[in-house]
């Protein structure tokens, strides 16, 4: 089974499919309540942005020109704030909203309560995990539109040693209580910071730079280019050499050895408040093993049934053992593996009109992960701007699965699933641009 062909179109012409009937949504009437909701989660968007340093520009929150305090002082105004948000929309009958804005309520709850909950157990005292980093992703996938993006981006290169000095503080404070990463989820991971600690154009930080939209005069650019290189020596290099040096010295020798949610400070609720954060479920964890246990018995059959459809003869590990090892099954090349992906996004475009009647005009593109974080960095990721696919170690990663991560990170998964929030008619601002694990993760999980 290896990548497979794009036929040829027949020369002669096809009939056109008749056309699908449009959708058309029906309004429900207004709820007596539904413009107290309105207002609360209004005010609490606008907030949220300027808590943290977002700006507006073409419909989206982007990031502004700093990060934004993650100091304890601005977590614990961030938890009453939340809280009193959570009081007052506990106070709003639901029954008296509109049922659109029953849905809105819903999302909203979810979303503040997520938010209040993870600093009531002071997640931010472990500001990463073995796949995503608070140091990570300050650079930008590609470049900027404008140069007034370019400046909001110098702006933040140069709040990274303060932004980096809070969640050192902050991390200290989680190692003093017994609340860090395990250990051995972090291994390695200090290697992801090096790239950033080196001075000139070789910093990734730099890369935004090398290729700029010719709307900005020459001249402009040169000014642009040079600043880069100031703040990456100044700011930037500086502040990742710092960090690079309190991981390897302090934190990661000191990190927890227990891999187990229990053995944190308040562990059973904090393992609880975890299952209703990427669930949105009440369920116990003896219920989340349950269905584990009854989906890998149904996966474990549906994978023996395919064995036998293909003909192989041999028991279920040596059918294993040929899907890693024969060659016909991997990718050569980089751009061979991002071609087959980029293949199944074309045909996941032709299907598109069955499933979905609202169709985006925002597009994504598809892009290798970086070299400095790919050894370390999960097959697939997908976002509003771009879907990015893990080309290193190619004989890790075969072509069978790639088809199933297209469809979860880019379309109709998150990529796509991003433009649809951002562009769907009649949703209120916040819908545009929240994330929370049970919708945006169930979204790719469905697709």
């Amino acid at each position: 089974m290896g990548a497979a062909a794009i036929q040829a179109a027949p020369a002669f012409a096809q009939d056109d499919p008749a056309p699908a009937a449009p959708v058309v949504e029906t309004k429900s009437a207004p709820g007596p309540m539904d413009a107290t909701l309105r207002a609360l989660y209004d005010a609490e968007w606008e907030w949220r942005q300027a808590e943290y340093a977002r700006v507006k520009e073409g419909g989206r929150w982007i990031q502004g020109d700093s990060l934004g305090d993650v100091t304890a002082e601005a977590q614990a105004r961030r938890l009453a704030y939340w809280i009193d948000v959570l009081r007052q929309l506990d106070m709003i009958p639901m029954d008296q909203l509109s049922p659109e804005e029953q849905v809105n309520a819903a999302v909203f709850r979810q979303s503040v309560w997520e938010n209040a909950n993870s600093i009531e157990h002071k997640t931010y005292e472990a500001p990463f995990n073995s796949d995503t980093f608070f140091w990570g992703g300050l650079n930008p996938r590609q470049g900027f539109p404008n140069a007034a993006s370019y400046r909001r981006y110098l702006g933040r290169m140069n709040d990274i040693p303060r932004y980096f000095d809070e969640n050192i503080v902050n991390m200290r404070a989680g190692l003093a209580r017994g609340y860090t990463v395990p250990r051995v989820a972090i291994e390695g991971r200090d290697a992801t910071i090096e790239a950033y600690s080196v001075t000139g154009e070789a910093n990734p930080f730099y890369d935004a730079f090398r290729t700029m939209p010719e709307s900005i005069p020459a001249a402009q650019q040169a000014r642009l280019r040079a600043d880069a290189l100031k703040a990456i020596e100044t700011s930037v290099a500086p502040a990742y050499a710092k960090l690079l040096t309190f991981m390897r010295g302090e934190y990661m020798p000191k990190a927890r050895t227990q891999i187990d949610a229990y053995s944190l400070p308040n562990g059973k609720a904090f393992y609880q408040d975890q299952i209703k954060l990427y669930t949105t479920l009440d369920l116990t964890p003896n219920e989340i093993h349950d269905i584990g246990l009854k989906e890998v018995a149904r996966i474990d059959a549906d994978m023996q049934k395919t064995m036998r459809e293909t003909g192989f003869k041999g028991t279920f590990p040596e059918f294993l053992q040929f899907l890693r090892t024969d060659p016909q099954f991997y990718a050569k090349t980089p751009r061979e593996l991002l071609s087959y992906a980029a293949y199944v996004t074309k045909r996941m475009d032709g299907k598109l009109k069955e499933t979905f009647n609202f169709l985006p005009r925002y597009r994504f593109t598809i892009l290798p992960v970086p070299d400095v974080i790919a050894p370390i960095y999960t097959s697939g990721r997908g976002g509003l701007d771009s879907c990015l696919f893990n080309t290193y170690d190619l004989p890790s990663r075969p072509l069978y699965n790639l088809t199933a991560l297209t469809l979860h990170e880019c379309i109709p998964g998150h990529s796509f699933q991003a433009a649809v929030a951002l562009e769907a008619p009649d949703r209120p601002d916040f819908r545009r641009q929240t994330y929370f694990s049970g919708y945006g993760e169930g979204w790719g999980l469905y697709t």
